[in-house]
């Protein structure tokens, strides 16, 4: 599998990187905390690129320097935003489960790699889910900005375009819907409580 047949998925991660770095520039300059901003991000991209590696190793018996990659990247990106947050504990308990995760998945069968394969992808939606419960139960239009919410609406193109394009990727169509409907939700709450924000400032501008 060369690096055309994988685009869809790279650009999935890459994606996925470029939110991380977004949701750390704006915890250094806009001091908005980074932890709350990835939630549980930023442990599921990586779950997901180790549960390609595996898959590709194992099972299409292919070389996978590029996902080692972004693992890299992944690693490197969590372990900045968590030391500058001085969220040790959360080191710790990230490795710990990306270790167990990774011997977790070698041990298992070629059927249940693919299936672990696709749960992980289904559990990278929690992360729309967790927006969506941050902009919802906070009021708040800085939650996700309009590149976030980009990203975020990328993703879900890119899951049904690699589902349709390339079955060996093991894509979930399933899930690149959910991320669109989720990915839309977000940016319309966000939009709404953009306009709910200026009115409000405005009110404020006439009343002094």
């Amino acid at each position: 599998m060369d690096l055309g047949t994988q685009l869809p998925l790279h650009l999935i991660l890459i994606s996925n990187e470029a939110i991380k770095l977004i949701q750390i520039y704006r915890g250094v300059f806009h001091k908005i905390s980074i932890f709350k901003q990835q939630g549980p991000s930023q442990i599921l991209t990586l779950l997901l690129a180790v549960a390609y590696m595996v898959y590709q190793k194992q099972i299409l018996k292919q070389q996978h320097d590029y996902i080692m990659v972004h693992i890299l990247v992944n690693v490197i990106i969590m372990l900045g935003s968590l030391i500058y947050e001085k969220q040790y504990a959360q080191i710790v308990y990230h490795f710990t489960i990306i270790i167990q995760f990774s011997y977790y998945i070698r041990t298992l069968s070629n059927e249940n790699i693919e299936l672990s394969l696709v749960v992980v992808q289904y559990l990278c939606v929690s992360t729309n889910i967790y927006l969506c419960w941050r902009i919802y139960s906070q009021k708040d239009s800085d939650v996700v900005n309009s590149a976030i919410a980009f990203f975020l609406l990328l993703e879900g193109f890119l899951y049904n375009i690699g589902a349709l394009k390339e079955e060996s990727l093991k894509l979930s169509m399933t899930v690149g819907i959910i991320k669109l409907f989720l990915s839309s939700f977000i940016i319309r709450m966000n939009f709404e409580l953009h306009q709910i924000k200026e009115k409000q400032e405005l009110s404020k501008q006439k009343n002094e």
